[in-house]
């Protein structure tokens, strides 16, 4: 039976070493949630926010705890490229806490946008201006752009139209940009197995683009629409394909990278179908097919990530001897 003390010294350990990848599987789980709840499981939103909640709360107090420690994880290119997830996860539980408080839930909302800015713009300036690094531009660089979207995503009752059209315009903009030198990244170099899973990221920005799209606006283009639900259909492949490769690897941290591009798929598919209600009952209906297959993959790779970094959690708190 492990004493009180050395919880505690394992506990301070833990929350010090907090992987950014518990708030990234925070994002994807939250996004999920946001998907059963528009199949009328709203218990699970509810369960999944206020869990976020909590995860985002310690990675605040470490921010203010541990600074040495953000300092060095910030130091490192794929870590510093996933941190932005910090404010992406303020803003939708600023979105979800909306409801129970106009101010509490736009503040949080704004706070995250200034949050994921400041991080952002960090990770550029280090690892994209300062010491670019081919061998570590892999698709988590894709957060630091694109990743503003969840703005767009999560400005339902905020009340920003201006701010939320600029944010899509940028988001869309920095994707359609960046997109082909990423590509280029992945057909000529090889990507280490530990950041290996950072490939599936591929998914989640044109999903942010079609989500955000269709949030923002109240007309569409049919032929944007048209094009992006084929950009992310068959991005949505490539992730697929990629998926047992990283499920080889001994589990760890870096398979967070799994969950939010997976939700954000699954959001878009059923997006786009609601959509095609409108336009083209059939495409509707096959849209709403694909996404109920996507669900129950991003469900269950969700919840294994989410089964393992609580494992690992646990296994931490209750060692005998405490993680130095």
């Amino acid at each position: 039976m492990i004493d009180k003390n050395t919880f505690i010294k394992n506990f301070r350990s833990v929350h010090d070493n907090l992987p950014i990848g518990a708030v990234a599987t925070s994002v994807g789980a939250t996004t999920l949630s946001n998907i059963f709840a528009l199949r009328e499981l709203t218990f699970l939103k509810d369960i999944f926010m206020n869990m976020a909640a909590i995860v985002a709360l310690f990675a605040l107090l470490k921010l203010f705890f541990y600074p040495k420690t953000v300092k060095k994880e910030l130091d490192l290119p794929v870590l510093a490229s996933v941190f932005p997830t910090f404010g992406m996860l303020i803003m939708i539980l600023g979105n979800y806490y909306l409801k129970f408080s106009y101010i509490l839930g736009k503040t949080m909302w704004l706070l995250g946008i200034v949050i994921y800015s400041v991080i952002s713009m960090i990770a550029i300036y280090k690892h994209l201006i300062k010491n670019f690094n081919f061998n570590t531009f892999v698709p988590s660089f894709f957060i630091p752009f694109v990743g503003s979207l969840v703005a767009c995503v999560s400005s339902t009752g905020m009340n920003e139209p201006i701010l939320t059209k600029v944010i899509f315009y940028w988001g869309t903009t920095t994707y359609f940009l960046i997109l082909p030198f990423m590509i280029y990244r992945l057909y000529k170099g090889d990507i280490e197995k530990q950041i290996y899973p950072t490939v599936v990221i591929m998914a989640a920005p044109p999903s942010l683009v079609i989500i955000s799209y269709l949030t923002v606006f109240t007309t569409y283009n049919r032929n944007f629409v048209g094009l992006m639900a084929v950009i992310v259909f068959s991005i949505t492949l490539y992730s697929y394909i990629q998926i047992p490769k990283c499920l080889k690897e001994k589990f760890n941290a870096g398979f967070a990278s799994l969950t939010f591009p997976l939700a954000a798929t699954t959001l878009a598919t059923f997006k786009i179908s609601m959509y095609f209600l409108t336009v083209n009952v059939t495409l509707a209906h096959l849209f709403e097919g694909i996404g109920v297959v996507e669900l129950f993959i991003a469900t269950s790779v969700i919840g294994f990530v989410l089964y393992n970094l609580f494992y690992l959690l646990f296994q931490k708190l209750t060692m005998q001897d405490a993680i130095e």
